[in-house]
């Protein structure tokens, strides 16, 4: 929220409610104080606690991921002259009276609204009220530096450049028989890839690999002294991300984290500390993902010859055949963070409301109720709905990048590698039951074809 203009877009005669009053949305309040605005403001949250300071993937911890022992809830300072509706829930919005509705029956008033609910950013439930005019959203605010609807042509226009990518990395194995395609491959392009759409230099890469891979790794459970090196990657990344971010609000360019740190939008720009976790989760999700869709896809038609077979003859069968992978080997496995706004009856068995629940991605996508003959791998697979990208509120805005990333890899490894076989199967597995994929991925070549 830009102090330029501010007084424009924010008047002191209208209340502005901001529905989250976790970090997110104590912090929008926070750079509003900030920057002149004298107004009266209410957070509305669905917890009854005021804010606190969650550790790195407290959800791991909530769910027996990783242990509990050493975790703090320091509670954040509040501010004082703002009014606080902690305990229910916002449902929905009267539009004509401009009023945010209750699980409770009551309203709230509003000239202004800011959906802020969760330290990382969630769309409204219904698509059309987070358009109107006067609501905005703290993840449309990241998506408008992305891609569509602001931008519809950036993630084309960098098409050539994933594909110069792709290209330079395959003529790298030229000469060797026997590749780590995780290392030489799978992890390098899309950590390349995001570091040009953020505007991370790209020798501070080595950096941040050994940062993602520990809190990767903290997935899994961890010892006392992994527990300490998560912790150290996670300060640091966001040391990092701080000053990178800085920079780039001083010397910005056309990157996505000079977009966002100098944006004067109507709808305002994020709060700093926001600002620096939204990069650090696009830096952290941008590359973790893709590395294991790769690493799956070319296992996958490691094992299934014919079908890497014809796709060498037939390269239009790739875009279908990177969902059928998307279904059959899903990047992400499991999602441990979800809460149940209502009972549910499944199945014969109720879940009752308020509890945490593990989403099984990798089962729904293997589901025969579904799916027919989910087991089977088939690049032709009709109506594949699959939930590789999760669904709903919380699809995964970076899809149409990793699709693109794996149609135009696969396109040109299944033509350029010859004989491709594989030296070991099964592979070593990284450690995280979540992020599932290969940790590396020994595979022998007769040759490597010209580009």
């Amino acid at each position: 929220m830009s102090s330029q203009g501010s007084g424009a877009v924010f008047p002191d005669s209208g209340r502005i409610v901001i529905v989250g009053a976790s970090l997110a949305g104590l912090s929008a309040a926070e750079t509003l104080r900030a920057e002149g605005f004298r107004g009266p403001l209410t957070l509305i949250g669905e917890e009854p606690y005021l804010p606190y300071d969650r550790p790195p993937l407290s959800k791991a911890v909530l769910t027996g991921w990783v242990p509990a022992e050493h975790t703090t809830l320091p509670r954040r300072e509040t501010l004082a002259d703002v009014e606080w509706r902690l305990g229910v829930a916002a449902v929905g919005l009267d539009l004509p009276a401009k009023q945010v509705r209750l699980a409770d029956g009551h309203s709230v008033a509003f000239d202004r609204l800011l959906i802020a609910t969760g330290t990382r950013a969630r769309p409204w439930p219904k698509q059309a009220e987070a358009e109107l005019e006067g609501v905005f959203t703290l993840r449309g605010l990241a998506m408008r530096h992305f891609g569509p609807p602001e931008r519809p042509a950036y993630l084309e226009q960098l098409r050539p450049e994933v594909a110069r990518i792709v290209t330079t990395l395959i003529d790298q194995m030229r000469g060797q028989r026997q590749i780590d395609f995780v290392e030489s491959f799978a992890y390098p392009l899309p950590v390349t890839v995001i570091c040009r759409m953020l505007g991370v230099p790209l020798e501070d890469e080595p950096k941040f690999h050994v940062w993602a891979s520990s809190l990767a790794e903290s997935l899994a459970g961890q010892s006392d002294e992994q527990r300490q090196q998560r912790e150290q990657a996670f300060n640091d990344l966001n040391q990092y991300m701080a000053g990178l971010i800085e920079h780039h609000r001083q010397q910005p360019g056309d990157d996505m984290l000079s977009g966002l740190a100098t944006d004067t939008d109507s709808q305002g720009r994020m709060a700093d500390p926001y600002l620096v976790a939204t990069a650090a989760l696009l830096l952290f999700a941008g590359h973790e993902t893709t590395v294991n869709l790769l690493g799956n896809g070319m296992l996958t038609l490691l094992r299934h010859p014919a079908v890497l077979d014809r796709l060498r003859n037939a390269p239009d069968l790739i875009p279908a055949t990177v969902e059928e992978l998307l279904r059959y080997e899903p990047p992400v496995q499991l999602l441990p963070n979800r809460t149940t706004l209502d009972e549910i009856a499944l199945v014969g068995t109720t879940i009752p409301k308020g509890v945490l629940v593990t989403l099984a991605l990798a089962a729904g996508n293997r589901d025969p109720a579904r799916f027919a003959d989910p087991d089977r791998f088939d690049p032709e697979r009709r109506d594949n709905q699959h939930l590789g990208f999760g669904s709903g509120i919380h699809s995964c805005f970076g899809a149409p990048l990793a699709r693109m990333e794996a149609q135009i890899a696969l396109t040109e490894l299944v033509r350029r590698l010859e004989q491709p076989r594989l030296v070991v199967d099964p592979p070593p597995y990284r450690p995280s039951p979540l992020l599932r994929g290969p940790e590396h991925l020994l595979i022998e070549v007769d040759g490597v074809r010209a580009s």
